[in-house]
């Protein structure tokens, strides 16, 4: 499964591409990780051809951003077919993935948002530092609302103070760390992000 296949808007996708990462865990379960189009995020078991698992996008506190699917790839490894939907209900299709390979290369791990298994309980907390000079400090409360403040640092080595706000899930299919998406706020400004964390003291942000 690894390598990038397409992210079509005929499959009701984005237009860019979805780039796929698979590891061989210890338990001898394949796990797949990856990104499409800079906006979802996935994460599932293949097993032999088939891929079940769950997606996300930045939409929180709805069920209209995250769902799971189900898809087999050809027996040639050169596209793949399948189903996804809104939440855990697999009665409830809300369209059909179809995406041809565009190549047999595995990305980056970055490239994925790879986490290597790693299996957190919970989001990373506290105060974490980036390097370049950013700085976060994040807390998370029982209803698994990320939320903290942040100095953000350009590279012309000017900054801004901003504040984030996300709600965190937990992939069932495929287990793991939680998968946060939620907004940011500056003053005249905001947006949406997304995290996973890959280890106890990283988190990688897949976009803002």
């Amino acid at each position: 499964w690894s390598g990038v296949f397409g992210d079509s808007l005929e499959s009701e996708g984005y237009g860019g591409e979805l780039r796929l990462c698979a590891t061989i865990m210890g338990s001898g379960r394949t796990l797949v990780e990856g990104l499409y189009s800079e906006i979802g995020y996935v994460r599932g078991v293949a097993t032999g051809r088939a891929l079940v698992g769950e997606w996300f996008e930045s939409v929180p506190s709805t069920s209209l951003g995250r769902g799971n699917f189900s898809l087999v790839l050809d027996v040639s490894g050169s596209y793949f077919t399948g189903t996804w939907w809104y939440g855990g209900d697999s009665t409830n299709v809300a369209g059909t993935w179809n995406e041809p390979r565009l190549s047999y290369t595995r990305p980056s791990n970055l490239q994925c948002f790879w986490t290597g298994g790693y299996t957190a309980a919970t989001a990373v907390v506290g105060h974490l530092s980036v390097a370049g000079g950013t700085e976060y400090d994040v807390c998370l409360n029982e209803a698994n609302d990320l939320y903290g403040s942040y100095f953000y640092v350009y590279e012309d080595g000017s900054g801004v103070e901003g504040f984030q706000d996300s709600k965190c899930y937990t992939p069932v299919v495929a287990g793991g760390a939680p998968v946060c998406v939620g907004y940011w706020y500056e003053s005249g400004a905001m947006g949406v992000f997304m995290n996973v964390a890959s280890s106890a003291t990283s988190v990688y942000d897949t976009w803002w």
